[in-house]
């Protein structure tokens, strides 16, 4: 079984690896750019769903390791876990980023996440959860379908989240606030 994770995580890395030349040239997402993100930001062409790794463990071309399901959303073990327990949550269907995920998907994700880090707290003693979720090459997303991370932490584990910095002054910090709100 072991040999088969290991393969596993070798196909992945190897999967999203043979990708990175082409991760910001080769895809369009015209449909949906200056609604949601900048025209530069882009998905590879390649990761439609038949290539998608998550699409291939939900038709069970490959396995997993399931800890919940429901009809919108499954939840399994990261095979390459920042800490074990690790847990993706995906949704049923195909959305390459959080962009694309329907709103009506947004309280059965909730609600799965929820149940997953209350679960892993539980059966781990894990004192608390980070739920991380990516988008796009430059913000660590290596798997163009929509995913969230669900990871136990534990005092001393050595998880160590971003820096974090300061506005020069509060009207930089308007400035900021102003810009956002006028695109939203």
């Amino acid at each position: 079984m072991w040999n088969y994770f290991n393969s596993a995580c070798n196909l992945k890395f190897h999967y999203v690896y043979s990708m990175l030349p082409s991760l910001t040239a080769r895809g369009d997402c015209s449909s949906l750019r200056g609604r949601f993100f900048p025209a530069r930001a882009s998905l590879p062409e390649t990761v439609m769903k038949n290539d998608c790794i998550f699409c291939k463990i939900l038709a069970g071309e490959l396995p997993s390791v399931q800890v919940y399901a429901d009809d919108a959303v499954v939840a399994f073990l990261d095979i390459a876990p920042v800490v074990h327990g690790h847990t993706l949550i995906i949704p049923r269907g195909h959305y390459p980023t959080l962009f694309e995920v329907p709103p009506e998907l947004a309280a059965p994700l909730l609600a799965a996440t929820q149940r997953v880090g209350a679960a892993l707290m539980r059966a781990l003693q894990a004192e608390g959860v980070n739920v991380m979720q990516n988008n796009f090459s430059v913000a660590g997303q290596t798997v163009f379908h929509a995913h969230w991370h669900v990871i136990p932490r534990f005092p001393g584990d050595g998880i160590s989240l971003w820096r974090q910095g300061a506005y020069a002054s509060n009207d930089e910090m308007r400035d900021f606030a102003g810009r956002i709100a006028a695109q939203t």
